[in-house]
């Protein structure tokens, strides 16, 4: 995704509103690990660490009612950093959740790669006597890959059984694991695989919507399993300018900006219910320049 508010008076009365595979069949994992996810903003910058930016970001999230960060951090941070801004985080009750990936992984059945990164949050959180990594996203858009276009089918398995591996060695962890997926997994022969991955590769999913035209319809699928197989879903939306990393006008709302985004959500809120629709906005950014654009 790394391709993928009206003024800021505005933005605050809006924050209210802003609060297959081996089988046919797959098996619901009976130890699921819980997860609560809240309407969430990615953030794939280190910039936000420094406390100055760090506190800008916490306010800009909290006037927008967004509560779940998923942030990237690069291999050279340390633990002290990580730990000093999850204490800011905290302050403004805000839950972050570490945010990696690498289409590449999708290509290890195995999962090697990706239990490497749920191993360093567990490490972490083992290792703290500070506030704790909400859980782990992981990024991985094996689509992406010309062994996609060579073997669809072969690629979605490998990434299914990847993510399933990681999902078993962050629930003896006890760390929630989110799968970032597009909205058109659950399109032709994808539908038993996006079901085995929401039933036993992760505890929620983070679904990116990235187009203006039938979203509800897009996601209709998706909600309707992770409601069988008991799995969390945030539904993503693009801000990111049009033209950056292949966006195209009607897959972001950056021109549109956060007014007609809000009728979006409240087309949502009224199909599924106002307390279960969930959402995250991609990424923090590309928010601050709609802020400013408005």
């Amino acid at each position: 995704m790394k391709y993928r508010i009206l003024a800021i008076g505005l933005v605050l009365s809006l924050s209210s509103l802003l609060s297959g595979c081996s089988s046919n069949e797959a098996e619901i994992v009976e130890s699921r690990t819980q997860v609560q996810m809240e309407n969430g903003l990615f953030s794939w910058s280190d910039d936000v660490l420094e406390e100055e930016e760090a506190v800008q970001l916490f306010r800009v999230m909290e006037e927008c009612g967004l509560e779940d960060l998923y942030q990237h951090f690069s291999s050279d941070i340390s633990n002290e950093e990580i730990e000093n801004f999850l204490e800011c985080a905290d302050e403004y009750g805000v839950s972050v959740y570490y945010l990696t990936g690498n289409p590449e992984w999708g290509l290890n059945p195995k999962g090697e790669e990706m239990c490497e990164e749920v191993e360093k949050v567990a490490q972490f959180n083992a290792g703290t006597e500070g506030k704790k990594l909400a859980g782990i996203i992981i990024d991985s858009e094996p689509y992406l890959l010309d062994a996609w276009d060579e073997n669809e089918n072969g690629v979605m398995n490998s990434y299914v059984l990847a993510m399933e591996q990681a999902h078993e060695k962050a629930m003896e962890a006890e760390i929630p694991l989110i799968a970032c997926i597009p909205f058109y997994h659950d399109s032709s022969v994808h539908e038993e695989a996006l079901k085995e991955l929401m039933a036993d590769g992760c505890d929620g999913i983070a679904i990116m919507n990235y187009s203006r035209k039938d979203e509800i319809e897009h996601v209709e699928t998706e909600i309707s399993i992770a409601e069988e197989v008991d799995c969390a879903v945030v539904v993503i939306y693009e801000l990111q300018e049009a033209g950056k990393h292949g966006l195209k006008e009607n897959n972001t709302y950056y021109q549109e900006g956060m007014e007609a985004l809000q009728e979006s959500i409240s087309k949502f809120q009224d199909t599924f219910g106002k307390e279960n629709f969930r959402y995250a906005l991609h990424d923090y950014d590309a928010l601050v320049e709609v802020i400013e654009n408005e």
